[in-house]
């Protein structure tokens, strides 16, 4: 897994680029990205693109702090501090600038030097608490 700790920084930094299509090609075909609160599996790019398009839309100064990292077997734990501003309404939330701080977890699973699984684990209550 020699390649692992790249795509994992690339990983981060597509989500920091806000670029869903860049997201898309760092997990390999036949790969999935999950917004496990929300329930939602994407399997296709046009799926990540869709899935992550609005958000990034919403918060445009998004930004993923990296607090650490474990790396377990073939998986690697990102624990983040997600940060920003809601600009543009999502969803039921009505924008009015609220600030965001957000802990969550990325968990990275691979096969080989392939990324096969990215799951964004997040609390929607404290997420809808400091947005409502």
């Amino acid at each position: 897994m020699r390649m692992v700790p790249d795509l994992v920084t690339n990983f981060i930094a597509a989500y920091n680029a806000h670029d869903p299509e860049a997201i898309g090609r760092l997990i390999a075909p036949g790969g999935i990205q999950e917004d496990v609160p929300l329930d939602r599996v994407n399997t296709t790019a046009a799926e990540i693109i869709a899935g992550l398009s609005p958000f990034f839309h919403a918060v445009p100064d998004a930004h993923w702090r990296e607090d650490s990292r474990i790396q377990s077997g073939k998986s690697v734990v990102v624990i983040y501090t997600l940060t920003g501003h809601l600009r543009h309404d999502l969803g039921p939330f009505k924008a009015r600038g609220q600030p965001i701080s957000l802990p969550g977890i990325f968990v990275l699973k691979f096969a080989g030097d392939d990324l096969v699984a990215a799951q964004d684990f997040w609390d929607p209550k404290t997420f809808g608490d400091q947005v409502a």
